[in-house]
């Protein structure tokens, strides 16, 4: 695929596996890249990307946006742990606006817009928490759970305009947010974790590969959840 004049967008691109994708494109692909996030991103060459804020939690920021995409991969995410019965009502509102609500109201002011292109790729960073559960997870699960069926749905919906939208599903991954549910979750637990991942936590660049496939080379996956857990969801 040319990627001469394409335009580019990565919604949390400032840290973890958006970052990542985004210094991959730059040594790999000449395309115009736009970083939208809540802080303003510092790159060593300004000519590199354009840094856009937005807010997920906040539409009236959508209107920062500008241009017309080809490529569109949505990396925000948060987590508390919380278990059932002491639910802290403000985590639960950031985890479910920044995880889906959030991202449905963008998508939904880009196409309404006319700012996603005919023929342009979509993908969404979900979690194996959609379908697999956890102790303290039930809030970030239901985001990933219906983050998907609006995969599905955007899938169906723009079927006519050749839009592919497609999300990953990583298992425990090796970021800043492994690190934060580390220090909640403490070391051991997190030890005890890792064994169940048969060929241990995945590294950023395993599930960069799958969302660089989506979004550079797809001529056909549409509606799927790819999920990248090193064997986890079929593991006791």
């Amino acid at each position: 695929m040319s990627t001469n004049c394409m335009n580019l967008l990565i919604v949390g691109g400032t840290s973890g596996i958006g970052r990542d994708f985004l210094d991959r494109v730059i040594s790999k692909y000449q395309v115009n890249i736009s970083i939208a996030s809540r802080s303003v991103l510092n790159y060593d060459s300004s000519d590199d990307y354009k840094s856009i804020k937005i807010d997920l939690c906040d539409v009236s920021t959508f209107s920062n946006l500008k241009e017309s995409y080809d490529i569109i991969v949505i990396a925000s995410g948060v987590v508390h742990n919380m278990l059932i019965g002491i639910l802290d009502t403000h985590k639960v509102q950031s985890i479910i606006t920044t995880n889906l609500l959030g991202q449905i109201e963008l998508i939904d002011f880009l196409i309404r817009n006319k700012q996603v292109n005919r023929g342009a790729r979509i993908t969404f960073i979900s979690s194996i928490a959609a379908n697999f559960s956890m102790k303290g997870n039930s809030i970030y699960s239901v985001s990933k759970a219906g983050l998907e069926a609006f995969v599905r749905c955007c899938a169906n919906e723009f079927q006519r305009k050749k839009i592919l939208v497609n999300s990953v599903a990583p298992g425990m991954v090796n970021t800043k947010m492994t690190l934060d549910a580390k220090n909640n979750l403490g070391s051991q637990a997190l030890l005890i974790d890792e064994k169940k991942y048969p060929l241990g936590y995945a590294s950023t660049d395993q599930i960069i590969d799958f969302i660089e496939y989506l979004s550079f080379s797809n001529k056909y996956i549409n509606g799927q959840n790819i999920i990248i857990d090193g064997g986890r969801t079929i593991t006791i």
